[in-house]
């Protein structure tokens, strides 16, 4: 398991209240981005004979530019295919009937009739 993959979820739970996808994954990824960028950066620094902090600091600036940037593309991406506006989170598609959104935030639809 990654440092990515542990960092992930708890990013996301801790900003349970947006609503937007761009911002939620520009957060969530950005945070990501932060730890990742610092742990790779300050072993990448000692292992060349540099300062371990510097080297984080460095790290963790250029990972969490990179993630804010990848986790708002992502979000929007995703709030497309889903038929979800990407900076309200409300559903822009009129065909099917919004039952309930758990913690998750995954949907459950429900048609309303057999012809969908």
């Amino acid at each position: 398991m990654g440092m990515g993959d542990a960092l992930g979820p708890l990013a996301s739970k801790a900003f349970p209240g947006i609503s937007s996808p761009v911002l939620r994954g520009a957060i969530t990824q950005g945070i990501v981005g932060t730890g990742v960028g610092a742990v790779g950066g300050g072993i990448g620094a000692e292992m060349n004979g540099g300062n371990f902090w510097q080297g984080a600091g460095q790290g963790a600036i250029w990972g969490a530019g990179i993630g804010f940037a990848t986790g708002a593309y992502g979000g929007c991406q995703n709030a497309r295919a889903y038929g979800f506006d990407p900076w309200t989170g409300k559903s822009i598609r009129k065909d099917i009937k919004l039952i309930s959104i758990n913690d998750n935030r995954t949907i459950r639809t429900e048609p309303s009739d057999l012809s969908e």
